[in-house]
């Protein structure tokens, strides 16, 4: 018989089991680090260099084969439009092709060469053939299409170098189409859709470097176009035209915040628009005609100026830019009141001080209060003083107009300069300073405020 197993005695707790042994992760060897990827020149030499040596070798061909039949008129025109058209169609169609994953620098080499050969034979076309079906209208829609087509196919092949070949053949196609008249709706129309395209491409193959490629042919294209054409009739479409690119590429930058892919290309090249407004500006001040419209001179400058002042609030590290645009604001304020003030503009400019000098004065402070990190302030008290400046000139200007009685005007300057001082004093004070003041007391150290009632705080 087993016999039964014997009991605890009262009082005496049972063993304890025993605890199995605490095995710990065994402890890996840090992994090596990677060498620096070096140049495969062997890879390079046979396989990209001679694939853009080829291109570069067909497109010489293309173009020393239509000069030879030029000059010797071995074919006709028309044919060699039609041979240069399905030559290019035909490079594109190979590139795509052709299989990407082993061939791809040669895919994008045959893109690209179709692309500029379609871009040459249509403006030849045009310039050299003088085709009645090729008038300047047709001609621009094709190269327009052939710009749309190089973005389409920069994404389809991830391809940098047919996207850069896209921005300049977009670019170029007004300067070499132009017809001498100005057509300010449809060039910078066309502009726009390929700076939409561009900033499009950028955000969606992050190749961020196009957007201010593309703003400083935008630009170079305002400053062409305004040598030879802009007037004191045409300045009300120089101001449109200003604040349409300024607004698409402040969209842009906001896009680009949006979907976390904003860059300093993008950034800068918003900043750099409101800026070119304001040069604008600087010289519609010299047309008479222009500057006695104060509202239409100086609501464009205070748009453009908004601009600067979005970039400086969202942009942690653009915040200063408010002073700068501050200066220059204020500086176009001056020349115009030095030069263009008449008895009949005085409350126009008292008006436009007063807005611009509350604007610049309640926004450092405003920035100061929401993030205080992003406006120091030895700086942000810098514009209060260079906000009356504006007013103590008008006061000096004013004794040269001829008014029977300046009283009011010294008086309503008086009364912007308070206003200006009292938002300065209202916006600096500390959030529920009231508050503390009443209680008579400040927020321990390391409090979030004084103890509510029927709470225990000790």
């Amino acid at each position: 018989p087993i016999a039964p197993p014997l009991a605890t005695p009262p009082g005496i707790a049972p063993p304890a089991a025993p605890i199995p042994p605490l095995l710990l992760p065994p402890v890996l060897p840090p992994a090596p680090a990677q060498p620096a990827p070096r140049i495969n020149w062997e890879q390079f030499m046979g396989a990209k260099l001679s694939a853009w040596l080829g291109g570069f070798a067909a497109i010489l061909g293309a173009a020393f084969f239509v000069k030879y039949s030029f000059e010797h008129d071995l074919i006709p025109p028309e044919v060699r439009v039609a041979l240069g058209f399905l030559f290019g169609i035909a490079l594109v169609l190979g590139g795509l092709k052709i299989p990407r994953d082993r061939y791809a620098v040669t895919a994008q080499t045959l893109c690209a060469t179709g692309i500029a050969s379609l871009y040459a034979v249509t403006f030849a076309c045009n310039s050299t053939y003088h085709f009645a079906f090729f008038d300047p209208l047709t001609t621009f829609l094709l190269m327009t299409l052939v710009t749309a087509a190089a973005f389409g196919l920069a994404v389809r092949l991830d391809a940098q170098v047919v996207a850069i070949l896209g921005l300049l053949g977009g670019f170029i196609t007004p300067v070499l189409l132009s017809t001498g008249r100005d057509n300010p709706g449809m060039l910078f129309g066309y502009i726009a859709l390929l700076d939409l395209g561009l900033v499009a491409v950028a955000l969606r193959q992050r190749w961020q470097f196009l957007v201010p490629l593309g703003a400083t042919g935008t630009v170079l294209m305002q400053i062409g176009w305004a040598s030879k054409f802009l007037d004191a009739t045409k300045a009300p479409t120089a101001m449109v035209v200003c604040l349409g690119y300024c607004a698409l590429f402040l969209g842009g930058y906001f896009v680009a915040r949006r979907l976390a892919r904003n860059s300093p290309h993008v950034t800068w090249s918003a900043v750099a628009f409101p800026f070119v407004a304001l040069a604008f500006a600087a010289v519609f001040i010299g047309y008479s005609s222009v500057a006695a419209r104060p509202g239409l001179l100086f609501g464009f400058v205070l748009l453009a100026d908004a601009g600067l002042l979005a970039l400086a609030w969202c942009e942690q590290k653009l915040a200063k830019l408010h002073l700068i645009a501050g200066v220059a604001v204020f500086a176009l304020l001056a020349a115009w009141t030095s030069t263009r003030l008449t008895a009949e503009l005085l409350p126009w400019a008292l008006a436009f001080c007063l807005v611009h000098a509350v604007l610049h004065t309640a926004f450092p402070l405003l920035l100061e209060r929401d993030r205080p990190a992003a406006a120091p302030m030895w700086w942000s008290q810098l514009v209060p003083p260079l906000a009356l400046f504006p007013f103590l000139l008008l006061i000096m200007m004013a004794q040269r107009l001829p008014l029977e009685n300046p009283s009011p005007v010294f008086g309503l300057a008086l009364v912007l300069v308070v206003m200006a001082l009292g938002l300065t004093f209202v916006l600096s004070r500390p959030l529920g300073g009231t508050m503390q003041s009443a209680v008579g007391q400040r927020p321990a150290e390391g409090r979030a405020g004084p103890c509510p009632p029927l709470a225990d705080c000790s």
